[in-house]
């Protein structure tokens, strides 16, 4: 009984020991390069009039390039970027937000995915145990204005009958 106890304090300490090598080591955001114009927002839009969209999805003519279909389609740009200042974006004492990292952004609304991105459980992550770690910013996989995916075929599992060996 006494060898059980030693071995489970061995395992348990080792698992400590595991655990917060992972814990440790700092994830590094990917570099994100700023668009040439990001901070001449505010040309345009310091008039009052010109702080809002005309509509939530019509954009105008000078962001025509830019296809709003997010959620439920009842947000306007408004909803990310600062109203009060378009060379910034929306951001929180909770979600701290810039240009550089605008996946906080992201986590006013999708609050769950972010604290899984965060944990490295959803995103991509690059870097092993020992090595620097990359994280990706929300937006290098999903566009924040079209978020929408192309609807994907399920396949088939491969065919791997070493697997399945009947009894």
């Amino acid at each position: 009984m006494k060898q059980y106890y030693k071995y489970f304090l061995l395992s348990f300490i080792t698992s400590l020991c595991i655990c917060s090598l992972g814990v440790t080591q700092d994830v590094q955001l990917k570099d994100r390069p700023l668009p040439k114009r990001h901070n001449e927002c505010h040309l345009c839009h310091v008039k009052k009039e010109k702080r809002f969209m005309p509509s939530a999805q019509k954009t105008q003519r000078e962001h025509e390039d830019k296809n709003l279909k997010h959620g439920d389609q009842k947000i306007s740009c408004n909803n990310c970027h600062d109203i009060n200042n378009h060379n910034y974006l929306r951001s929180s004492k909770a979600y701290p937000a810039s240009f550089h990292n605008s996946s906080p952004v992201c986590a006013q609304c999708h609050t769950e995915r972010y604290n899984d991105w965060k944990k490295g459980s959803h995103g991509h992550r690059s870097g092993g145990w020992n090595k620097k770690k990359t994280t990706w910013h929300c937006i290098d996989c999903h566009n924040p204005h079209d978020v929408s995916f192309k609807k994907m075929k399920a396949l088939s599992p491969p065919n791997k009958p070493h697997l399945h060996k009947e009894k």
